[in-house]
This record gives structure tokens, C-alpha cells and sequence, in this order.
């Protein structure tokens, strides 16, 4: 792509003919002697302006070589190629510019855009607070910032970004309705009613708002007044866009029980039950936040919360919830150095875990109590088998064994774990592996969650491994995230005694 000065000037003679006739100043500048990098600069910027990128970049990168050491030209190299898919070239410029001339605003506000563009989040905060450093009074590094935190999901961070760019005189619907979900996602439901107001008086038809302000005034009227009140609010600020009551009493019951707004989420669940007496989702989990005692979660609720979630369940977990315990198994997998002739996926949901899986192992076998999640596995076409199943009574009836059983969303459900690893360890040849993650929990035993899952202290744990197996790996790490918070648990890789 590098043009020198000789080749832009005389040899695309047709090219420089037109453009001294589109350019007059280009051309003046020429005849003018006031040196071809002047004139070069002039004409990358004014092809830059009348979007043509192509002819501005040869022009532009041919002025860079004339003049390697000149920070303004590269910057302005740098920044163009960044609004094309020259990424990595673009970063190279903008980097060598400020290399030589650290004191540039606007080309590290570049700098910060295409490093969030191409995913470089570190880089791209960096880049903003050096354009703070040098003034403190950017509303567009601020807001940069602002924005950043917000798809880091640093919520308290984006809220004082976002908070001080207004307050420094931004004002755009898209800035108050970022502040709004920030403020809705911490369960400051209050917070996020007021600036989903104000991007709606910027903007009063944008469908999205209105559809988030009325779940926020929602939440808030749940936690201050009667479930029928706060439905009576909803539908008022809905209107046409109101879901059924059914559908939004559903996602406010998860909403309030995830921000332990306890009192209003029973209100809530006792209204869902009057609704759809013996619901077993509504029940299982209204037992949860009244703290009735289960062993585990009752077969009935597993297979009708993930049939529901069953469509949408690869998509959630991963993007919003940030799971990816699957490619942590797999790096401890791999230290174990060998093929599995016969694996078990227990729990196999949706097959998420089964490429690692399979990478490791001849055959692949999933047990799932979810028939909507099996037939979202089956689409993989890599289990030779897939069961109808629930962990411990497959594990009982089934005869021969596996030299790897994995369950790695499955303990959370099972608060008594004793029959699981008996049953586990039968099916297990000797030298074979069991692998594992679990909800980290305090104190002796298991804790039944207002969540609905299962906790398990460490020591608990242990005592159902002695005996039984050896330790191989137990590292603690992040099961993923629960009302944008990281749950603590430990990914567990055993072998058999």
C-alpha cells in the first residue's frame, strides 16, 4: 500500500490532474513550493472529507513515509484507517503517534475507539483516562468511559462517568437511557425510573424506553405498595406496549428475588400461585425465599424451568450471564493428559460443555431431566447418546461404566450430595475422573439458596471425596454471575481410588 511522493504526483497522471482540478488549494499549494507534505496533508484531509477513504489513505500513508517522525500526520493516518478494516494498521499509527507526542487529545480519543471496537477494553480505558489527564473536562473521554464500564458491566463506574458527563453538559437520549440501565442493572429501580424519564422527554417514542421505564416503575411500586397497585402503574406507563400480566409478574418475581428484595418477591410469588395454583417454578422458588427446607430441587421444576429456558439458554448464560466454566474444565482437563474412552455429560442441558468434551473423549453420552434442552443437544450431532433422565436414578440403573463423568451445572441443584457421589463413584472405573463445579458456600454442610440453588462448604465437600477418590485439581474460580454480581465456586477434577 505505500505510495511515495514521485508515484501519488507523476505517475497517476490522470489522478493528479484531477485532483489540482477538484482541489485548487492542493494545487496551489503545488505550484506554490510550500513542500509536497503540506500539499499531501491538505489533500488526504480533503478526500477525507468528501468520504473518499481509499484515495485519502494512499495519499496519506505517502505522506507518512516522507515524514515517519511527524505525530500529526500519523495520527491523522491512524485515525482514518480506523474507519476502514485496516484495524491493525490504524493501531499502529495512532500508537506511533503518540509514541512521539503523548500530548493528543484527540488522537488518543481515537485510540480509545478503536481499541473498545476491536475489543482491547484495557487499552481503550487507558486511552480515555490519558485524554482526562490531559483534560479533565472532556465530555467525550468521560462519556467514553461511562459507556466502557457500562458493557464491562462496572454499573457503580458507569453511573459516576455517566453522572459527571451530563452534569459537564452532555445531553442525548442515548446517554440518559445508558445511566437508566446502569442504575436498573445495580437494582436501583427508583434511580433508573428518573433517567428513563429523561431520555424519553428528549425522545418520547422510542419503544425501548418506554418498555424499560415501565418495568422500573414497576419494580419500584412492588417494593413500596400492593402487587395490584404496582400492576395498575405498569400498564398505565405500557399502554399499547403493555405484556401480558402473567409474562411481567414472572420477570418481576426473578428480578425482585435476585436484588433480595424479599418481602415484595413473596407478594409477588403468591400472586403468580393464585394465578397457577401448583406452578412448580413459582413454588420451588417462593420455598426458596421463605427458607423451606428441600434436599434438592424437585424434578418437576428442573424440567419446567429449563424447558422454558431452554430456546434462549446458550444466549443467556454465556453473554449475559458470563459463563464459560466449560473452557476452564477444559484447560484442567488437558493437564490430565489422556483420552476417555466412555464420558458421561451429566446435566448436558443444552450441550454447551460438549466440544470440550468430545475433544477429550471416543464416545460422549448427556443426561438431562429437560426434554427441550436434549433436543437443543441434539442439533450438535455429537453424543452417541442422549437420556431423559435424572442424575442419581440414571446413574443407578445404568451398568457400565465411564472412565469420565463430568456435571458441571448440576451440583447447584442438589443440596444433599452424599447419594450423587455414591452413585457417581460406582459408575467410575478405577483411575477414572470425575469432574465437577459447585457453588462455594460458608459455615458445615449445604446452604439452601433464596436463589433456589445449592451452596456448598468446602469441608463438606471434601468429606464426600475421601475414600471414594484423589484430589487431581481444586481451584477456585467464578461460576458466573447472579444479578451482575460473581458467584464464588470451585472447579473440582478427581480420580478414582
Amino acid at each position: 500500500m505505500t505510495i511515495v511522493p514521485s508515484q501519488v504526483v507523476f505517475e497517476s497522471r490522470d489522478l493528479f490532474v484531477r485532483w489540482r482540478s477538484q482541489y485548487p488549494k492542493f494545487a496551489a499549494l503545488i505550484d506554490s513550493g510550500a513542500g509536497t507534505s503540506a500539499a499531501l496533508r491538505y489533500l488526504g484531509i480533503a478526500l477525507w472529507q468528501d468520504q473518499n477513504l481509499d484515495e485519502a489513505a494512499s495519499v496519506m500513508v505517502a505522506n507518512a513515509s516522507l515524514c515517519p517522525n511527524d505525530p500529526q500526520i500519523l495520527g491523522e493516518l491512524g485515525s482514518l484507517l480506523s474507519m476502514t478494516d485496516q484495524k491493525d494498521d490504524a493501531l499502529h499509527y495512532l500508537t506511533a503517534s503518540l509514541s512521539l507526542d503523548a500530548g493528543q487529545p484527540l488522537v488518543w480519543l481515537n485510540l480509545a475507539g478503536l481499541c473498545n471496537e476491536i475489543g482491547n477494553k484495557e487499552m481503550a480505558e487507558h486511552a480515555f483516562r490519558a485524554v482526562l489527564d490531559i483534560n479533565p473536562m472532556s465530555v467525550d473521554a468521560t462519556t467514553g468511559l461511562g459507556l466502557l464500564y457500562l458493557e464491562s458491566r462496572r454499573f457503580a463506574d458507569a453511573i459516576a462517568f455517566l453522572q459527571s458527563a451530563i452534569a459537564q453538559g452532555a445531553n442525548g437520549m442515548a446517554i440518559y437511557a445508558c445511566l437508566g440501565q446502569a442504575h436498573y442493572l445495580l437494582g436501583e429501580f427508583t434511580a433508573a425510573k428518573y433517567s428513563f424519564e429523561a431520555a424519553l422527554n428528549l425522545e418520547p417514542n422510542q419503544t425501548a424506553i418506554i418498555k424499560k421505564l415501565s418495568y422500573a416503575r414497576l419494580l419500584e411500586a412492588l417494593v413500596a405498595t400492593s402487587v395490584s397497585d404496582a400492576t395498575k402503574i405498569y400498564f398505565s406507563s405500557a399502554g399499547a406496549l403493555a405484556e401480558p400480566i402473567n409474562d411481567v409478574l414472572r420477570t418481576a418475581f426473578q428480578i425482585l428475588s435476585g436484588y433480595q428484595h424479599t418481602d415484595a418477591a413473596v407478594r409477588v410469588g403468591e400472586t403468580l400461585l393464585a394465578m397457577s395454583p401448583g406452578d412448580p417454578i413459582v413454588t420451588y422458588h417462593l420455598d426458596a425465599l421463605l427458607g423451606r427446607a428441600h434436599t434438592r430441587a424437585p424434578d418437576a421444576y428442573v424440567a419446567a424451568c429449563f424447558d422454558k429456558y431452554a430456546a434462549t439458554f446458550n444466549k443467556h448464560l454465556v453473554k449475559v450471564l458470563d459463563y464459560n466454566i466449560p473452557e476452564k474444565a477444559s484447560s484442567m482437563l488437558a493437564t490430565a493428559d489422556r483420552r476417555f474412552e466412555r464420558t458421561l455429560d451429566l446435566g448436558c442441558g443444552t450441550g454447551l460443555a460438549a466440544p470440550q468434551l468430545l475433544a477429550v473423549s471416543d464416545t460422549l453420552i448427556g443426561v438431562d431431566l429437560s426434554p427441550r434442552m436434549l433436543d437443543e443437544a441434539r442439533k450438535l450431532n455429537v453424543y452417541a447418546e442422549l437420556i431423559e433422565a435424572e442424575a442419581v436414578a440414571y446413574l443407578k440403573c445404568e451398568t457400565a461404566p465411564f472412565d469420565l463423568i463430568a456435571a458441571l451445572d448440576v451440583l447447584v441443584y442438589f443440596g444433599d450430595l452424599a447419594p450423587l457421589f455414591h452413585s457417581v463413584a460406582a459408575r467410575i472405573e478405577r483411575g477414572g475422573m470425575f469432574l465437577f463445579c459447585y457453588e462455594l458456600g460458608t459455615g458445615e454442610g449445604f446452604s439452601f439458596l433464596a436463589t433456589g440453588r445449592y451452596a456448598h462448604a468446602p469441608n463438606y465437600i471434601a468429606s464426600l471425596i475421601e475414600s471414594r477418590f484423589e484430589v487431581v485439581s481444586d481451584v477456585e474460580t467464578i461460576l458466573r454471575l447472579e444479578v451482575n454480581s460473581p458467584i464464588a465456586s470451585r472447579l473440582v477434577l478427581l480420580r478414582r481410588s
